[in-house]
């Protein structure tokens, strides 16, 4: 009798343990779940930004409005403290390099030159100067995020084009 008070309560521990490890797997595999649209979303978002096929690269009005989510997005990620607050400024070379980075591939200096001066068709942009990686005054697009419109969607690059409103 006592064998079997023994059986039947290993029997139950092992029970336990299998509704233990039960519940283990089914969260594990919720969370692979997660994970796995988490990962999914990632790829599209990497697509969308770094995917920019042939015939939008031609399109000046794209690379006019990249360039201007570009200079809003520096302007808005400086430290309050910082005196530049609220400004930032491009030269051709780093349009040039921003473009390499959102896939346009080798972009020209005069397309970038084109890029800067269609950028400042919006308010809050214009063209001026500013100091080159060498130390030369050159020209730059110039973007100050107090003279935007307000309730201009401009954070968030995969989804909407410069200028939508919220």
């Amino acid at each position: 009798m006592v064998a079997m008070q023994t059986f039947d309560a290993v029997i139950q521990g092992l029970r336990s343990r299998i509704d233990g490890n039960s519940e283990d797997i089914d969260d594990l595999t919720t969370d692979v779940s997660e994970y796995s649209e988490r990962i999914a979303n990632l790829e599209q978002e990497v697509a969308a930004t770094k995917g920019i096929d042939e015939k939008q690269r031609a399109l000046p009005q794209r690379r006019a409005s990249d360039l201007r989510r570009a200079l809003v997005r520096r302007a808005t990620s400086k430290s309050e403290n910082d005196r530049t607050a609220g400004r930032a400024s491009m030269y051709y070379k780093e349009v040039q390099d921003l473009f390499a980075d959102l896939g346009y591939g080798q972009v020209h200096r005069a397309e970038c030159m084109k890029a800067m001066r269609d950028a400042t068709h919006g308010d809050g942009f214009s063209m001026g100067t500013k100091h080159s990686r060498h130390g030369n005054e050159v020209k730059a697009v110039l973007a100050d995020t107090e003279d935007l419109p307000p309730g201009i969607a401009c954070r968030d690059p995969t989804t909407r084009e410069w200028g939508e409103e919220v």
